[in-house]
């Protein structure tokens, strides 16, 4: 009696394995080798239609017009005049001397820019040479109006026209008992130099709307792929822009300058911080077709098996299979991308049950929850067939429940956090704080899904609107260079 307990406590390994190599139908000794689903041995690709992004760019004229007065200052001609063929002349000073006043309307710079004419007179009378001492002055302003339009540098490009000279006062000079009107030698000196003062005001104009450099940084850290998600495996979001447009609004807002931006491109993810394709150069700016500010993203989520299977197996590898007694524990899960668009999970296991097992089922999404889910999922008609007559204890629902919770991801918190993620992305360009893209909220609608040999990739489809603020320190001027 011993020695047959013996045999049977012993033995039991070798009993079991040699039963196992015939009909492996005895309980506790089950060996399971479906035929697993065959692998998909496609490389297609979804294609995914460009992204759009049109939005408004506002510059206020208040700020434009401070900016302009800090600049435009002081005295800005000297010139000296022939009064006539004696040898009399004038000597002039040109400066301003009040406020600059600029205002944007219907895609038109109007101002008035006042200045102070002072002019030093040399007259001969009776041999004897007059110079006065107090310069003779008088105030004009000068009425002007700029034609402005975006170059293809992305120059705001100013084209001024003085349309009137006001005069507060004619200027007159005292030569003994008889007075001098210099207004028509001066008027010829200011009509000289029309152009040059609309040049300069051009110029100072040009400066102080820093739309190259708005542009440029946002063009440059579009294309940084930027960090939506640090759980487990980091994403990113990455943006290869195609082109990018502006063109200047007719407007009703008070004092605003507004250019609309588009640009257009591919959206995806991917789970490098370093974008897969080469920097693209700011093309030059061309007119956008865009009649309305909207966004419209078409966003390729792609996530490689490998991917999945480097967080699946942490979560069920060693996980014990309880069920009635009987116990088996996981000792390896693959997904891997099977027919008609459908994924597998091979599960190899040991204990009661000695094997692989596989479960299929079709990638979905639950818009309610927004949750990227497996749904029609539970083992393969061989793997069922197989426990049925083997195992049928492992056909128990809790074993598909743990696979299918573990293959389940939410995206919602991504969708609610992506303006926020995508508006700081945006923020850390060259102009640090300077420039704010504020995204509202996403309406998110789940595409088509693919699935490949190597990866799972979908489509969704997101609608909102953004626009581009603009901080004071854009406007700062430029540090000047320290002399050696």
């Amino acid at each position: 009696m011993l020695e047959a307990m013996r045999f049977s406590s012993e033995k039991k390994v070798l009993f079991c394995a040699l039963v196992l190599t015939g009909a492996g139908w005895l309980s506790g000794c089950n060996r399971v080798k479906p035929t697993p689903p065959p692998r998909l041995a496609s490389r297609e690709q979804l294609t995914v239609p460009p992204s759009h992004l049109v939005f408004p760019v506002e510059f206020d004229f208040n700020t434009i017009e401070k900016l302009v007065n800090e600049k435009l200052k002081g005295t800005f001609f000297h010139q000296t005049i022939a009064l006539d063929a004696k040898g009399d002349s004038l000597r002039l000073e040109i400066s301003r001397t009040e406020h600059i006043r600029l205002w944007w309307r219907n895609k038109k710079v109007r101002g008035q820019f006042p200045l102070r004419i002072a002019g030093w007179a040399t007259v001969k009378k009776a041999g004897i040479t007059i110079r006065n001492a107090k310069p003779v002055s008088t105030d004009v302003i000068i009425h002007i109006e700029s034609f402005t339009r975006i170059g293809r540098d992305w120059n705001l490009d100013f084209n001024t026209k003085i349309i009137q000279i006001e005069w507060r006062s004619d200027p007159r000079l005292q030569v003994g008992p008889v007075w001098i009107n210099l207004r028509k030698p001066i008027e010829k000196v200011v009509d000289s130099k029309k152009q040059e003062l609309a040049a300069k005001l051009d110029d100072e104009l040009k400066k102080v709307v820093p739309l190259p450099q708005i542009i440029g940084d946002l063009w440059q850290k579009m294309q940084q792929p930027i960090l939506i998600n640090r759980k487990k495996i980091p994403v990113y979001l990455v943006y290869q822009p195609e082109d990018i447009t502006a063109k200047i609004l007719s407007t009703t807002k008070t004092n605003v300058l507004e250019v609309r931006v588009a640009t257009h491109g591919l959206l995806s993810t991917s789970f490098s911080a370093v974008p897969d394709f080469a920097a693209i150069a700011l093309p030059a700016k061309k007119d956008t077709e865009s009649t309305s500010d909207s966004l419209h993203l078409h966003l390729r989520a792609r996530i490689p098996f490998s991917k999945i299977n480097q967080v699946l197996g942490p979560e069920v590898i060693k996980k014990p299979l309880r069920y009635e007694g009987y116990e088996a524990i996981i000792k390896k899960a693959e997904v891997y991308a099977t027919q008609n668009n459908r994924l597998a999970v091979a599960v190899d296991i040991r204990g009661d049950v000695h094997g692989s097992v596989y479960l299929t089922g079709n990638v979905a999404y639950d818009t309610a929850r927004e949750r990227i889910r497996v749904a029609d999922f539970g083992f393969d008609v061989h793997s069922e067939e197989m426990l049925v007559q083997s195992a049928n204890w492992l056909l128990h629902d809790y074993v598909i429940d743990m696979f299918k919770d573990k293959l389940q991801v939410d995206v919602g918190p991504v969708w609610r956090q992506l303006p926020a993620l995508i508006s700081a992305g945006i923020e850390k360009g060259k102009s640090g704080q300077k420039i704010n893209l504020l995204i509202d909220s996403l309406a998110v609608r789940p595409g088509q899904f693919l699935v490949n040999q190597d990866e799972l990739q979908m489509v969704f489809e997101a609608t909102g609107k953004a626009r581009l603020e603009l901080e004071d320190q854009i406007f700062a001027k430029k540090s000047k260079k320290t002399s050696k």
